[in-house]
């Protein structure tokens, strides 16, 4: 099945790029994030220049990123400093390795590449750019003069992964941890919040960095697409609230359908589309890859979306609340508690569940529906042993 999966990758690749070189195919690409960007922002805060791409290129009408943990230690800490979602989507894939092949690397001959983000977290990201940005306290301002600058010098930058941190700041630390009487303390709607306040500095920073293309004569032969980092209405990218992994998905330039809206888009998907697009490599095709978003593109063709990060999502988050039902009954039930350590120890259960702690293990499922079809196992074994006290020991596993 994942040979089979690779295979169609490689055709529809093949396939798009032949469609995106009978057009305009797009002379540079530029991945723009803003932290901590809920869907429901744009139009909340009526964030003019935002909105203007999501009406002109083509967008998702649900758009969804993979489990938005942000772990810095165990396995996925010792090689990651970012989130989930960030590593994922450069990635093009769910399935992580120490190392990645991100999507810079599918560019590194062919011309100049930059990473700018105001944040030391995303340093794990840096390899295989040209120019690097990745501090802490960075403006969003200083951000766009990073990318502006390294333009005019080197005459320009063929691809851009340029993250807007200071939305995702006032987020964190304005709303989640504020424990005041503030209105925007857990609401980050509220009116006059610092984070309203950030995500209208951002909206007007993307807007100069298009009015500087623009100046240029490059603006129409730029590709922009556009996702947020995760973000809970109250504050911060919350592994646990559902509404932390949404995020708007926003295509707008040369390829790209216009005035579209796509029914669903993940984030994994946005690597293998660029690079269809750009008519270079994906940097990954394996169980865990992202599909080609056909449906945006000019000519494309309209595939159904089987969601496994969708449904991944609903997985953990479900499991994490059945497990700790799990842990309180087995202090008290001895079947519970074997259960529990059957559960976790391969010589006695062929079923494990592939969690946010063994994300750097995700892979050995072999494919996103293998993985599904073993996690569904574990919450039915534990919902059936919660609510009616049947417990499905293995029987055929030697110890």
């Amino acid at each position: 099945m994942t040979m089979l999966r690779s295979i169609f990758a490689f055709l529809l690749m093949i396939f798009v790029a032949g469609q995106a070189s009978a057009q305009t195919k797009p002379e540079r690409v530029i991945m723009l994030y803003i932290d901590g960007l809920h869907p429901d922002a744009i139009d909340r805060f009526e964030l003019r220049t935002l909105a203007a791409m999501r009406t002109r290129g083509a967008s998702a009408r649900e758009g969804v990123m993979p489990f938005p943990a942000h772990p810095t230690i165990g396995a996925y800490g010792d090689w990651h400093t970012t989130s989930f979602p960030n590593v994922m989507a450069l990635a093009g894939t769910a399935f992580l390795s120490e190392r990645p092949v991100y999507l810079q690397h599918s560019f590194v001959n062919d011309g100049i590449t930059l990473h700018a983000a105001g944040s030391r977290s995303y340093r794990s990201l840096n390899d295989g750019f040209d120019y690097t940005l990745t501090r802490g306290n960075v403006t969003d301002t200083a951000l766009v003069d990073f990318y502006i600058k390294t333009f005019e010098h080197e005459g320009d930058v063929l691809f851009a992964r340029i993250m807007l941190q200071e939305t995702g700041n006032a987020g964190r630390l304005q709303s989640a941890q504020n424990l005041s009487n503030d209105p925007w303390s857990q609401d980050v709607f509220a009116p006059n919040s610092p984070y309203g306040v950030a995500l209208r500095n951002a909206d007007r920073q993307i807007e100069r960095l298009r009015e500087f293309l623009s100046s240029r004569g490059e603006l129409d032969s730029t590709l922009f697409v556009l996702m947020g980092d995760g973000q809970s209405p109250h504050g911060w990218h919350l592994d646990l609230d559902p509404e932390s992994a949404r995020t708007p998905i926003v295509f707008d330039g040369p390829g790209i359908r216009t005035a579209t809206e796509i029914d669903y888009a993940e984030t994994i998907d946005v690597a293998p589309t660029i690079a269809a697009l750009m008519g270079v490599r994906a940097p990954n095709s394996d169980g865990g890859s992202g599909r080609v978003l056909t449906s945006l593109i000019t000519n494309g063709m309209s595939l159904t979306h089987p969601r496994p990060i969708s449904r991944i999502n609903v997985q953990i988050r479900e499991h994490a609340r059945l497990w700790a039902r799990a842990v309180l009954a087995a202090a008290e039930d001895l079947a519970m508690n074997v259960l529990l350590m059957h559960l976790k120890h391969e010589l006695l259960s062929d079923h494990q569940f592939y969690g946010p702690s063994r994300v750097m293990e995700w892979s050995e499922a072999g494919s996103l529906d293998d993985m599904i079809a073993a996690n569904a196992w574990v919450n039915d074994a534990l919902r059936e042993a919660l609510d009616r006290c049947v417990f499905p020991f293995a029987t055929d596993k030697n110890h």
